[in-house]
């Protein structure tokens, strides 16, 4: 790995996550897809999940060894928290990994791009509030629902999540996300 150049190195990042993103991410709007009108089952769930085992497993062979396929801000942070990478680094993989998810998702939705306003509530604190949005969409993409509406959902549940203190507390219904979205306090 200490062979390989910086842009090297940062290249490998962005087609690694580019992959993850459009093979692991790409696999739910597939298979439902697929499934047309059928609901939706464990099967698929893991069907899933393999998408995803399998794209890391074959980025760490086809790009380990050139920048250590982190694929994911969150596991350079934790590398660089740890003394196992430096601090330096980090925020160019970081953008490389955000350029290369950006690219997986056009990949995936052909190219469109959406943009919901933020929802204005009282913020009391942000925690759990990326895992409430990923919950949104992936509970809209089960509904059926157009992008718009489930990315305008999605950001809903986020921002009420937003007005309690804690990871799950504040967590909302799936009634009062409606409401928001519906609402329109943006």
């Amino acid at each position: 790995m200490d062979d390989n150049t910086q842009p090297q190195k940062l290249l490998a990042e962005l087609l690694g996550t580019a992959l993850l993103v459009f093979i692991g991410v790409g696999s739910v709007p597939a298979t439902l897809i697929v499934n047309g009108d059928s609901p939706f089952t464990m099967a698929d769930l893991g069907m899933i999940s393999f998408a995803f085992a399998m794209v890391v497993v074959a980025t760490v062979y086809a790009l380990g060894h050139v920048s250590g396929n982190h694929i994911n801000p969150a596991v350079t942070i934790a590398l660089a928290s740890t003394g196992r990478f430096p601090w330096k680094d980090v925020p160019a993989y970081i953008a490389a990994q955000l350029v290369g998810a950006t690219i997986g998702a056009f990949a995936i939705v052909g190219g469109e791009s959406y943009y919901v306003p933020a929802f204005r509530v009282p913020v009391v604190d942000s925690t759990g509030a990326g895992d409430a949005f990923h919950a949104g969409c992936i509970y809209g993409l089960l509904q059926g629902w157009a992008v718009p509406d489930t990315l305008r959902f999605a950001a809903a549940a986020a921002a009420l999540k937003c007005e309690k203190l804690g990871g799950r507390a504040g967590i909302p219904t799936v009634e009062r996300a409606l409401q928001l979205a519906r609402r329109g306090d943006q």
